[in-house]
């Protein structure tokens, strides 16, 4: 099953919502503050009458205290990162605001997911204290833990390929006007990649003197 991962920024319930009806996942990274809600408990019907309850218990991520006992953890000693504390609550959902149904007297979507919380001992570079992840799955089936924190953290390499493509090899400074010339230009930007990545172990390391000395297979 294909997972498509997400920077902070974008929808999440409008990603969940636009993919419903694939079989896929995505796992969105979400800002601090966020708050998810549960399925309110069964209620028998009001004699007043009135609309149920359509939320249920609220989960402030930046509040320990509204957080209930997650529904499944896993724990993992990284060589990188140090001890690795990944913990999900499924079944919640977010109030949305934005809704294909705004502006229209129909009830909001309900766009159930999992949060993940994922807490790392250090960051590879020590240079700065760790930051609590916070990120939102959804799909098919459950999420697997071990594998979802590893995936996330696997975007920031694409992106920096990504950004060595365009920025070092110039793989968008031609101004190509046609698919086909598009397409050539980025098999050959692609070719000298794999050459630079081929030599990279019979190149020696020239560091700065007060530089430490980088191994050839770093």
């Amino acid at each position: 099953m294909p997972l498509f991962v997400f920077d902070a920024g974008y929808d999440p319930t409008g990603l969940g919502l636009g993919l419903s009806d694939q079989p896929a996942a995505i796992l969105v990274r979400l800002r601090q503050g966020r708050c998810f809600y549960a399925d309110p408990p069964p209620a028998a019907p009001s004699p007043k009458g009135g609309r149920p309850r359509r939320h249920g218990a609220k989960l402030d991520t930046g509040n320990p205290a509204t957080w209930p006992a997650p529904t499944t953890s896993h724990t993992k000693d990284d060589g990188q990162v140090g001890a690795v504390t990944v913990q999900a609550w499924a079944g919640l959902h977010p109030k949305q605001q934005l809704h294909p149904t705004r502006g229209t007297k129909r009830p909001r979507p309900i766009v159930r997911g999992t949060l993940v919380r994922v807490q790392v001992e250090r960051v590879p570079a020590r240079t700065r204290p760790p930051k609590v992840l916070w990120l939102w799955w959804q799909g098919p089936g459950s999420p697997d833990l071990a594998t979802l924190w590893r995936a996330y953290v696997r975007r920031f390499d694409c992106e920096h390929t990504i950004r060595f493509a365009k920025q070092t090899l110039g793989w968008t400074t031609p101004r190509v006007r046609h698919p086909q010339q598009a397409e050539r230009w980025t098999w050959l930007v692609l070719a000298a990649y794999t050459q630079l990545r081929l030599a990279k172990t019979v190149v020696a390391d020239q560091r700065l003197p007060w530089e430490r000395p980088q191994p050839p297979s770093g």
